[in-house]
């Protein structure tokens, strides 16, 4: 049996090789608004939006000190391709699995429920992490985006007069309704609710947003009615709706601004709120933040201050 290694706070461990897509040093990251502390953020990995979860968190260990980096050791379990950070990697061990052993009675809390079991070596011991398990801090967070939420509930849009309409949630059950599709092949537009849906969740965002002191300044509000037309637009093209956005790139749209990362994830914040607010289930939730916060890359123009 090969193993991939790597150390974590002193200790030695290790991932089946199969199970390794890729091994890679310190990634830039997008951190995800009210993830849990595990969940150190989103990288970009050539296209493929992972997630990202500190190892050291989740199995209750100390922080890493200031301005060390981890590394990723990049695997695939049954919810998708997910990051584990790590402090160093090590090397590809062929190990005989007749050395197998139980974790040592020694080894409490959540880190023996997430070692498998270990490896006498010659000069130390190597603990075999459990991935699924390790990736499995909640269903509703930690699950790669991107790869379809197993959800059972789809939402549609109640009309309640010409001027108000809400987000209502139903089962998916056995239902054959062709339009809406099953949640695993539907388009994040659709089990929104499509386009009666994405203009109401605009226009929830836009209140959370202008009503937010350090945001209102960005905006002309001689001019909102038609930044939310466009933003409509671009939410409907980027959930997998039909194509209408014809607007300037995130870059040049927001090259004349200084944005920081805060002032993004303030927006990030109010979007979830927004989404929230409508109705929209955690998981989707996630999935429209995981569309969402590679943008940062091409909004984020000006530099952390650093007090």
């Amino acid at each position: 049996r090969q193993v991939c290694t790597f150390y974590l706070d002193g200790l030695f461990l290790g991932v089946d090789v199969q199970q390794v897509q890729e091994v890679i040093r310190y990634h830039e990251m997008t951190r995800v608004p009210r993830a849990p502390h595990v969940v150190e953020g989103l990288i970009n990995l050539r296209g493929q939006i992972v997630t990202a979860i500190d190892l050291r968190r989740r199995l209750e260990l100390t922080d890493r000190s200031n301005g060390q980096l981890p590394m990723n050791v990049v695997v695939r379990t049954s919810d998708g391709v997910v990051s584990l950070l790590v402090d160093e990697i090590g090397d590809v061990l062929e190990v005989d699995e007749d050395a197998f052993e139980r974790p040592p009675e020694t080894l409490q809390g959540v880190a023996r429920e997430l070692i498998q079991g270990t490896y006498k070596l010659k000069d130390q011991l190597l603990l075999l992490l459990d991935t699924e398990k390790a990736v499995s801090v909640s269903a509703e967070t930690i699950r790669t985006p991107l790869t379809g939420w197993p959800t059972r509930q789809r939402l549609r849009v109640s009309q309640r007069g010409p001027a108000e309409s809400k987000l209502t949630a139903e089962s998916d059950g056995d239902s054959t309704d062709a339009s809406a599709g099953s949640a695993s092949d539907a388009s994040l537009f659709v089990r929104l609710g499509g386009d009666a849906a994405i203009s109401t969740v605009v226009e929830r965002f836009y209140e959370h947003v202008l009503d937010d002191n350090e945001l209102r300044p960005f905006f002309n509000l001689e001019r909102m009615g038609w930044l939310k037309k466009r933003q409509k637009q671009f939410f409907t093209q980027a959930l997998g709706g039909p194509a209408a956005y014809r607007g300037a790139s995130m870059k040049s749209a927001h090259r004349k601004l200084e944005i920081g990362q805060h002032h993004f994830d303030r927006v990030a914040t109010h979007l979830v709120s927004a989404l929230e607010g409508c109705g929209v289930s955690k998981p989707l939730v996630n999935e429209v933040v995981a569309l969402v916060a590679p943008l940062a890359k091409d909004i984020v123009n000006s530099p952390a201050v650093v007090c």
